[in-house]
């Protein structure tokens, strides 16, 4: 089947270099390419654990727990993670 797809060129160069070099079709490196991708098992995101703090009244005064931006930006004070219990 023919189609059409927009390649990084100098993606597309070197897969055109490789071709040359295995006296392939381009068609055919990006076949064997494609095949290669699609056999490996698909990437899942795993659940990110946050660490539970037993005792205390709650969070510290101005973090929201529904914003991972929020709770990214704490992490990032350089405060070390058990400075903070």
């Amino acid at each position: 089947m023919r189609t059409t797809v927009s390649l990084d060129d100098n993606l597309l160069a070197a897969a055109r270099r490789r071709a040359g070099e295995r006296g392939q079709t381009l068609g055919k490196v990006l076949e064997d390419a494609l095949r290669h991708e699609l056999s490996r098992p698909a990437e899942t995101s795993r659940p990110v654990e946050v660490p539970v703090f037993h005792g205390g009244d709650g969070p510290l005064p101005g973090i929201d727990l529904r914003s991972n931006r929020g709770l990214r930006t704490r992490l990032d004070d350089g405060i070390e993670l058990n400075g903070l219990r």
